[in-house]
Order: structure tokens, then sequence, then C-alpha cells
């Protein structure tokens, strides 16, 4: 049986790496995986109604909604609300060519 790395997978199907194409799934995937953390943290803190951390957070629901369902363009103040809301912090690093 043959099997095929999820990375080959990846270059054969989304373009290599450095690709205009691969960049931009790159970084939806990890936009999405974000959201996802942040969900989960929302509910290992029993905060199970997004209303809950809005009011916490001073952002609205479907903000809530929109930064964890990836959902359209987020500004960086209201994700660091809703990060600062969950006592959680955001790492980023930049790179230069």
């Amino acid at each position: 049986m043959n099997t095929t790395s999820f990375d080959d997978l990846l270059d054969k199907y989304i373009g290599l790496t450095g690709t205009l194409k691969r960049n931009k799934f790159d970084q939806k995937s990890r936009l999405f995986i974000l959201g996802v953390q942040i969900m989960q943290i929302r509910q290992d803190q029993s905060l199970t109604k997004k209303k809950k951390l809005s009011k916490i957070a001073g952002i609205s629901k479907s903000m809530i909604s929109k930064i964890e369902n990836n959902l359209g363009k987020v500004r960086l103040d209201k994700l660091l609300k809703v990060l600062n809301a969950l006592d959680a912090k955001l790492y980023f690093e930049i790179e230069v060519d």
C-alpha cells in the first residue's frame, strides 16, 4: 500500500510552499485554527454562551462568531479584546525574506 504524506498532498493539490495559492491556504488554515482554539478556551472556561463572552470583552456576539468561525475580516483590536477577556495571549512572528 502506497501512502502519501499530507505535505505531499498539499504540494500537489494546493501548490508548493511559497506560491501565492499555498500562502493563502496556509493563512486561512492558521486563522481557522485560531478560531477553534478561541472557541475551545471559551468552552473550557464555562463560557458556553457567546453572549456572556461578548459582555466581558465589550464586543458583539456576532463578532465572537466571526472570530470563532473565521467568517470575515476581524480587526486586531477586537481579537485582542476577546483574548484579554479569556485571559489568553497571542504571539506573532514576523519574517522578512
